[in-house]
């Protein structure tokens, strides 16, 4: 079964979705947060993840849910 690729839009709220998206075979792709220092804070749980600060850039990559 292949892997649903995800984005997290607003890691304040959506890192606690990370661990339950990788248990349930999803691979966190894209993550998007304005907060710099937050994304700085939690850097090692969203390793491999391509990091945003802008929506618009973050909406265009691929991934099939957010």
């Amino acid at each position: 079964m292949e892997k649903i690729r995800v984005g997290i839009f607003g890691l304040r709220r959506g890192s606690g979705f990370i661990n339950e998206i990788r248990y349930n075979g999803g691979e966190v792709v894209a993550v998007c947060e304005k907060d710099e220092e937050y994304l700085e804070s939690i850097s090692e749980n969203i390793k491999g993840a391509a990091v945003y600060t802008e929506f618009d850039e973050f909406i265009e990559h691929p991934m099939d849910a957010v």
